[in-house]
């Protein structure tokens, strides 16, 4: 693993610690937020200078059944915070986004993603689920991925205030990312998604302030799973 998502891993290992105060593990997931935040935009500077090595590309990614829908709403909001564009591929059996972004981009993406995604899915296995399953759990990574968000933009909105010149740099390579995208899919369309458990939602938002920007933790280890 990559020395910046190991100390990533012990700072929410830390905040997890049913030891620390409220105080403590909020300052402990900030600081893992905003060491993820400049971590991507500390590599898009990086490969910004040297271009011939970057390019956009893009890449079809499928997310398996019986939640890939979730899934690809998580890659996607993941996705749209370090500088690419997705767009969700329909006529598949299983959930298919197609991403565009510049190869060091999506390389953060995909590392962001699988860091969250394990956190997501560990947590979800530990929550106590009630009413329909299928219904909570919907719901549930809906909240989660609402609040990973929100907690994305801020940390990306703080490290580039913070660092002269790269608000110009993000913007150019974001534009990069969408300008392929609309050549390659002209005539989109948007979607949208609904819930109906409010408390499952609730319960998804609360685990992403936990959560912040990923890590499994081993915090609940021992706790009995139910699932994803």
């Amino acid at each position: 693993m990559f020395d910046w998502a190991e100390r990533v891993q012990k700072l929410l290992t830390q905040a997890e610690d049913p030891s620390v105060t409220k105080a403590e593990a909020a300052a402990f997931t900030a600081k893992a937020t905003a060491m993820m935040a400049k971590y991507g935009i500390d590599k898009a500077m990086a490969e910004n200078a040297r271009p011939v090595q970057d390019a956009v590309i893009d890449l079809k990614k499928d997310f398996e059944n019986p939640y890939g829908k979730e899934h690809q709403m998580l890659f996607g909001t993941v996705a749209n915070a370090f500088n690419c564009s997705c767009i969700r591929l329909r006529g598949s059996a299983r959930a298919r986004t197609h991403v565009f972004g510049y190869r060091s981009d999506i390389e953060t993406v995909q590392e962001i993603y699988t860091m969250l995604l394990l956190h997501g899915v560990n947590a979800l296995n530990n929550e106590e689920i009630w009413g329909n399953a299928k219904a909570f759990r919907h719901a549930w990574w809906l909240g989660y991925i609402s609040e990973i968000d929100s907690r994305l933009k801020e940390a990306n909105k703080k490290v580039t205030d913070d660092t002269p010149g790269s608000s110009i740099v993000l913007r150019d390579r974001n534009l990069a990312a969408t300008g392929a995208m609309h050549a390659a899919y002209p005539h989109r369309t948007q979607g949208t998604v609904s819930y109906s458990n409010r408390n499952a939602y609730g319960a998804g938002k609360a685990e992403g302030r936990r959560a912040s920007l990923g890590g499994t933790g081993v915090a609940n280890a021992g706790r009995k799973g139910i699932g994803s």
